[in-house]
């Protein structure tokens, strides 16, 4: 009788563990995502996103001219990355979106001088020819990356 017992407690300690390890594997991953403890005096954008690599796994995605963008000081501790950036980034044309471990940065209704360049309406002209120097007739010319176009 004594071997059965002590095989009946084996069975139950092995239940147990494949419990625990299967209710640890289905914790959201937002759970256990990285918890942030920043203090920073007023900074750029490209310091508080060192910091916030050095504590974590976020990898982030941005245009270069985001990182000299100026952020008040920071006082956080066991925040999330929203709780982090969403004060950051208040009075900033910056908006973010983080998906897994990516924060993707991008200028929020900002127009830049590129933007307001493609907007402007201009004239272009010329001639489209063939390799000898001929017209080349009923050809279709479209302005890159957009659905204005006109045929010769």
């Amino acid at each position: 009788m004594m071997f059965m017992n002590s095989n009946h407690s084996f069975k139950a300690s092995n239940s147990f563990r494949a419990i625990l390890i299967f209710v640890l594997m289905t914790i959201p991953v937002q759970w256990v995502a990285a918890q942030l403890a920043l203090s920073t005096p007023r900074t750029t954008l490209g310091k508080v996103i060192e910091q916030i690599q050095s504590q974590s796994t976020y990898q982030f995605f941005y245009d270069d001219n985001l990182s000299s963008i100026s952020v008040e000081p920071i006082k956080v501790k066991d925040a999330s990355i929203q709780e982090v950036l969403t004060p950051a980034l208040k009075d900033q044309k910056v908006s973010f979106k983080v998906e897994d471990n990516i924060v993707y940065l991008s200028e929020s209704n900002a127009t830049t001088a590129e933007g307001t360049q493609q907007k402007r309406e201009r004239k272009i002209s010329g001639r489209v020819i063939d390799e000898l120097g001929e017209t080349l007739i009923g050809v279709n010319v479209q302005v890159k990356g957009s659905q204005t176009g006109v045929i010769t």
